[in-house]
């Protein structure tokens, strides 16, 4: 407006002095008026070349406005040039502390985490429901987990909180190979087999090798009531000759012979083998044997090797008693020496064509060394049990 009165005014006095040349005056404003709005589009014609000369146009012409330092640091970050976009992301937000696209897109570019993570903080304040800072939080926390992998390589800590995201986000290949990590790298930690347990279970609740890593998990802990039911999940499942024998075990570590003598019973009726009742007549040997011989440290060594190969507690069942289904208190040793002479003894009358083989027996090694009949060597017995 001040342009057009100030040429209006330079127009009269020019009329007023040049008055015999008011037809050049008039031809002159006119060429005037048309040359000055082409030059201005040829000029705002270059600045809208592309989006970078607006930006820096926009920025000369107000270099103390929070939004121009904004939109041209979005523009460089979308070029690559973080670092030059982070310092008018800085600008911005201290040119108006309470930009909260400002702040949010600072924390992004930032290096710095715990900056970072003060500027999302911020934009939390100003706008509690801001989606996009609460996903920036996480990224960090995501980028910070894989950082703390590559500084503590054999640490499962990382992997077990990076599957947990993986899984919480669906993305369960990921997950999975995050939780073979931490197995792989902490192999006798409860939590890391509660984890993977749980991660099985949510996959499929009837998932054996869950069931069972859950039941370890708890049978570890102390937590026998809760190792119980799942055992009785997996039962429901499959009640195998594998099954019956581990959850067997679980009870005879617990101090249940009662009933551990059942999933005894049951496993060798469903698959009558010589292998099961050697072992159990076995370790009734070797606790009597210990009994009158407790400083011989060959019977110690083999007493120890048999029961790491059926996973039992020495500890745990030596001290406990068992009511029997009569009512009749006694040890578990008396009980499993009791069945396990049974069994032994019915299984040689269910299978006398192999009495010229049973001295190549893995059993019949075991029950030799509990007689005391082998020389001072540790057993090797092929059969290998899992652990419940």
């Amino acid at each position: 407006m001040g342009v057009i009165i100030l040429v209006t005014i330079g127009v009269d006095v020019m009329r007023r002095h040049w008055s015999n040349h008011s037809r050049l005056l008039r031809i002159l404003f006119v060429v005037f008026l048309v040359a000055m709005p082409i030059c201005r589009t040829v000029i705002r014609n270059r600045v809208w070349l592309s989006r970078d000369t607006l930006a820096r146009s926009g920025l000369q012409a107000l270099p103390n406005n929070a939004k121009m330092h904004y939109n041209y640091a979005n523009l460089l970050a979308a070029k690559g040039q973080t670092k030059r976009a982070v310092q008018h992301y800085k600008t911005a937000v201290s040119l108006w502390p309470s930009y909260i696209s400002a702040h949010n897109n600072l924390a992004h570019y930032m290096t710095n985490k715990t900056q970072a993570l003060a500027h999302l903080t911020e934009v939390i304040r100003l706008q509690p429901c801001h989606a996009n800072a609460y996903t920036n939080i996480a990224d960090i926390y995501h980028r910070l987990l894989r950082f703390a992998i590559d500084c503590e390589k054999t640490n499962p800590a990382p992997h077990l909180s990076l599957a947990t995201i993986h899984q919480e986000l669906g993305e369960l290949t990921s997950a999975q190979l995050h939780y073979d990590k931490a197995l792989q790298l902490a192999p006798r930690q409860a939590d890391v087999y509660y984890n993977v347990g749980l991660f099985f279970e949510k996959q499929d609740p009837f998932n054996l090798p869950s069931l069972r890593a859950l039941a370890r998990v708890h049978r570890k802990a102390g937590q026998n009531l809760e190792a119980e039911i799942c055992f009785a999940k997996i039962l429901e499942i499959r009640s195998d000759h594998a099954t019956l024998d581990m959850v067997g075990t679980f009870y005879y570590n617990i101090g249940n012979a009662y009933k551990a003598t059942n999933f005894f019973r049951e496993a060798y009726a469903l698959e009558p083998t010589e292998e099961i009742a050697v072992h159990l007549k076995a370790i009734h040997h070797y606790r009597s044997a210990i009994r009158l011989k407790p400083e011989d440290d060959l019977l110690q060594k083999n007493y120890k090797a048999l029961l790491d190969l059926y996973h039992l507690d020495n500890a745990t069942i030596l001290d406990n008693r068992e009511i029997t289904a009569n009512g009749t208190a006694t040890t578990v040793d008396d009980v499993v020496g009791r069945e396990a002479s049974r069994v032994y003894v019915l299984s040689h009358k269910n299978d006398t064509d192999r009495s010229n083989r049973n001295s190549d027996l893995p059993g019949s090694v075991a029950l030799g060394q509990g007689l005391g009949m082998l020389p001072d060597r540790q057993m090797s017995l092929t059969v290998e049990k899992e652990s419940p």
